[in-house]
């Protein structure tokens, strides 16, 4: 007698099908919770870089010493572009530190010549020696630290506030939303102008 054939069996293919509808769904479970996480470290950590730069640019300026101090009220410049060429001339910020200027938007300037106004990610303003240590010094500019590129994956998961970077006189760095008022956050002297204006 020969053993019976051993036939094929017919949920092979069932099985199979049950098999890749639970992996994809796995996965997209996976991505719902990872995406969205991601994204708001993402952008943490630019705020994180963006207080650190602000915190840098505070110690070129060296305004933990009144008397060496390049306070923007006192010194003889006209925009931020000049300011900061000032502080490289001085020797208070190397022109390869240049990248603390920079931001998520603003592409590091390679040289003090070709600074503009697109390469600094911060508003100056013009503090001087008698202003009180909250008055702020730095604010980053509208739109840096912007949630990420309106693509389909940020419309979705990126929902956080806007962020801006404020450094005092006194050199404390904090993120606040965007939704407060400026002038609450402390003193506000007038702004640098990035540019002079025609």
């Amino acid at each position: 007698m020969s053993a019976p054939a051993s036939r094929p069996s017919a949920f092979s293919f069932l099985r199979l099908f049950w098999i890749a509808v639970a992996t994809v769904a796995g996965c997209t479970v996976l991505l719902a919770v990872v995406l969205p996480l991601s994204c708001g470290s993402i952008r943490g950590s630019k705020v994180l870089q963006g207080m650190s730069n602000g915190r840098q640019v505070w110690a070129a300026a060296r305004l933990d010493d009144p008397a060496h101090a390049a306070y923007p009220a006192t010194m003889p410049v006209a925009t931020a572009t000049a300011y900061f060429t000032e502080l490289v001339r001085a020797g208070s910020l190397k022109e390869s530190d240049l990248r603390i200027l920079a931001g998520p938007r603003h592409p590091m300037a390679q040289t003090v010549a070709a600074l503009s106004e697109q390469n600094i990610a911060f508003t100056v303003y013009r503090i001087g020696p008698d202003d009180p240590p909250q008055t702020i010094f730095l604010v980053s500019k509208p739109g840096v630290f912007a949630p990420l590129d309106p693509g389909f994956f940020s419309r979705w998961f990126d929902n956080q506030p806007e962020r801006r970077v404020v450094v005092h006189k006194d050199g404390s760095t904090k993120a606040h939303k965007v939704s407060e008022p400026l002038e609450s956050l402390g003193p506000l002297p007038r702004a640098v102008p990035p540019t002079l204006l025609p």
